[in-house]
């Protein structure tokens, strides 16, 4: 389940952080060319930024994902547990008169 979590959360999380950098002009031709044409270690900063807020999105995603599901697999697991129980925990005091 973990691998699925990280295969789909990848592409997803490069597109949440691509889109909106390249609409704010942040990650341009330009500065992908700076990159390899520059001589100074400044060149690589965009890129630096880029890459490690694509590696917050992806691990907050796979988080999220692996923890809804075992919430899922909890939900039902407790549904299946109260319907065999007979549709769950009894009131407190019913059933007395």
């Amino acid at each position: 389940m973990r691998v699925l979590a990280w295969i789909v959360a990848l592409p997803i999380a490069l597109v949440a952080v691509g889109i909106p950098a390249r609409k704010a002009g942040y990650l341009n031709s330009e500065r992908l060319l700076d990159v390899i044409a520059k001589q100074n270690i400044d060149r690589f900063l965009p890129l630096v930024v880029i890459v490690l807020l694509w590696a917050l999105a992806t691990a907050i995603l796979v988080t999220l994902f692996l923890e809804g599901v075992k919430r899922l697999r909890r939900d039902r697991a407790e549904g299946s547990v109260a319907v065999a129980n007979g549709g769950g925990r009894a009131r407190a005091g019913a059933g007395r008169s």
